[in-house]
């Protein structure tokens, strides 16, 4: 040992013995303190002076002090908080538990090797380890604490089979490129994957039933398919997510809550299914590229600000079930160049106040049922429409006939660039138009 580590150690030692010590002995550099129920066991404690001399850490099962041999099960809390030097971990099977704040902060960690007893990880007991690369799983773990492994320096996270439990902001790490979340598992929790700006593609199980709030909220994610188990999607869920371009939901989804996808700004088109019942406040607000909502035939309710300042949205299909538009819903929908609407009795749907503000009333064609015309060109808020026409009427005589069918075949076979011949409002004219037509000619809208 050379004068500076023999100096270097004479300090530790000197500014140990002059601190209250809460561990009872030290070997390797490393502090343990004596299980108060069991003297066979000991725990890995904190002593903060020996830091400067850990590089690296094997945290053994068992460790022998003035001849007693004493099996190790734990390191505790704060344990190496802060330790600047460590750059890799290894931890030995029989360990059980990680303490929380256990390695918080060690800035040079590069590796972590986690035994295979282990299977409690504490809060924020890997965060802000920005060096951390790479992570070898423990086969026993089955809960990792809040903020875990946040602002790690990660790229990719495949988490085994055997974690059951994940808890609040456990892997905010902004370098995340990739995740992937085991069968078994139930829900994402809030803020799990929050702010992961590199994230761009995540696997979700097919045992998933919910993703709770702000779960991947201002990720870089482009696309995501939600597995049809999960019926509940939590607010901000994917608020902000500025890349995400496709979303496929699940069959079974039943609630979206407030800004699930507000800010959205990349996302084109939406499909939204069956099982759905309302769209939530402002759940799509500022989603200014998406162009397309397909609303599910159990739409009831549209509820205040869902679609504000959705600047690109140019076609809107109201479902015959819906009940209700709340306040400043398409507000602000300035491409908005076709509504149909399928809504035959005008007072069964409530609207709100400025429900079609920023509207160009004067360009946007409105296509109600025949029966319903003369209500639709009447009723406060739609009256405001310049063009309100029977749907299915595309020459705009007022009339459905066979001139309308007429004029989508021509448009079909390139003879006629009329853009208003989208009868059923899915973005493309073909024969399911035609048959839309004779549909409404026959009564059958």
């Amino acid at each position: 040992m050379n004068v500076f580590k023999r100096l270097l150690l004479l300090q530790i030692i000197l500014v140990a013995s002059l601190t209250a010590a809460a561990y009872d002995f030290i070997v390797d550099s490393v502090a343990y303190s004596v299980d108060v129920g069991d003297s066979t066991i000991a725990h890995v404690d904190k002593n903060y002076a020996m830091h400067k001399l850990l590089d690296h850490l094997d945290v053994p099962n068992q460790v022998t002090y003035e001849g007693n041999t004493y099996k190790v099960k734990s390191i505790f809390p704060d344990a190496f908080n802060g330790c600047k030097a460590l750059t890799r971990l290894t931890v030995a099977d029989g360990i059980l538990y990680i303490g929380s704040n256990a390695f918080y902060g060690c800035n040079a960690l590069e590796s972590v090797v986690i035994g295979d007893s282990v299977y409690f990880i504490g809060a924020e007991s890997f965060l802000r380890c920005s060096a951390l690369k790479s992570l070898v799983w423990g086969k026993s773990i089955s809960f990792i604490g809040v903020s875990a492994f946040a602002y790690c320096g990660l790229d990719s996270i495949d988490v085994p089979s055997w974690v059951t439990s994940l808890s609040e902001g456990v892997f905010n790490c902004s370098s995340l490129k990739w995740a992937r979340l085991p069968e078994g598992m139930r829900s994402v929790p809030r803020y799990a994957f929050a702010y992961c700006k590199s994230l761009r593609e995540v696997e979700l199980p097919n045992s998933l039933k919910m993703i709770d709030n702000s779960a991947f909220a201002q990720s870089g994610l482009e696309s995501v398919i939600i597995p049809d188990s999960v019926t509940t999607i939590g607010a901000n869920a994917f608020t902000g997510c500025r890349q995400l371009r496709s979303v496929k939901l699940s069959k079974m989804l039943v609630g979206m809550n407030l800004w699930s996808f507000a800010s959205c700004v990349s996302l084109e088109s939406i499909n939204l299914p069956e099982s759905l019942r309302f769209v939530s406040e402002q759940c799509f607000m500022n989603c200014t590229s998406l162009r397309r909502v397909v609303f599910g035939d159990s739409i009831t309710a549209i509820h205040d600000l869902a679609f504000r300042n959705c600047a690109s949205l140019d076609t809107l299909v109201l479902p015959k079930t819906l009940t209700g538009i709340g306040q400043q819903a398409f507000e602000g929908c300035a491409g908005l160049k076709t509504i149909i609407s399928k809504v035959s009795d005008i007072n069964q749907l409530n609207l709100g106040y400025n429900v079609f503000n920023g509207v160009n009333h004067n360009n946007c064609v409105v296509y109600v049922p025949a029966k319903a015309i003369n209500d639709y060109r009447n009723a406060k808020h739609w009256k405001e429409f310049k063009h309100i026409l029977v749907w299915g009427d595309v020459t705009g005589d007022d009339n459905v006939d066979i001139s309308d069918i007429n004029t989508v075949i021509n448009i079909m076979l390139g003879k006629s660039d009329q853009d208003n011949a989208d009868v059923t409002g899915d973005g493309v004219v073909d024969i399911a138009d035609v048959n839309a037509i004779i549909n409404a000619m026959l009564g059958k809208e």
